[in-house]
């Protein structure tokens, strides 16, 4: 499997975290927008201008730079396009942030998604699809309790590409967060 280099891959991990982070600082659908909403917005487009160096295209739903190593999309609110469909989401969810990474042949795509519901039923869900899937279990997948909180964490491989799931919550509400990592 080819690993991406260093150069690209450090930035990128540091734009992906930021989009993550401002998605979760986002005023919700139904609350007016603040000056301090275009603030920050401000701020991550300086940081992903920054951080790309290069050509960087801020559209309304996605964020692209692109180097002479490859490109770089960040999709606030929804999975960027290079989502294989394959890969299982659980039913009802909502895309905090995304992150897709392309150089050569390599594609890494980092997401982070919101469910509202049970911790065991989005669970029980992504198993479930997941073994309906093409995608195999890589190695036994984790889980752990601690009190009233729930972790999970599987990875999957089809082919070249390698998923990695993890769940994160409770009886209200569920983090799920998405490594994938392919070589064509």
């Amino acid at each position: 499997m080819k690993h991406i280099r260093r150069h690209v891959a450090m930035p990128a991990v540091g734009i992906a975290l930021t989009a993550v982070m401002l998605a979760g600082c986002s005023p919700a659908a139904d609350s007016p927008e603040t000056p301090v909403d275009d603030e920050i917005e401000q701020v991550a487009e300086e940081d992903v201008d920054h951080a790309a160096g290069e050509d960087v295209d801020h559209a309304a739903d996605t964020i692209t730079a692109t180097t002479e190593d490859g490109e770089l999309a960040i999709t606030p609110g929804r999975l960027p396009d290079q989502w294989p469909d394959t890969v299982p989401v659980p039913t009802g969810h909502e895309v905090e942030g995304a992150t897709a990474v392309e150089e050569g042949e390599t594609l890494v795509i980092i997401a982070a998604l919101h469910v509202e519901g049970s911790f065991d039923d989005v669970h029980a869900e992504l198993e479930s699809a997941f073994a309906a899937s093409p995608w195999e279990a890589e190695g036994d997948p984790v889980r752990t309790n601690v009190g009233e909180a729930s972790t999970w964490h599987a990875a999957y491989v089809n082919g070249n590409a390698t998923v990695t799931v993890q769940l994160h919550g409770g009886e209200g509400s569920v983090a799920a967060t998405y490594s994938i990592h392919s070589d064509e």
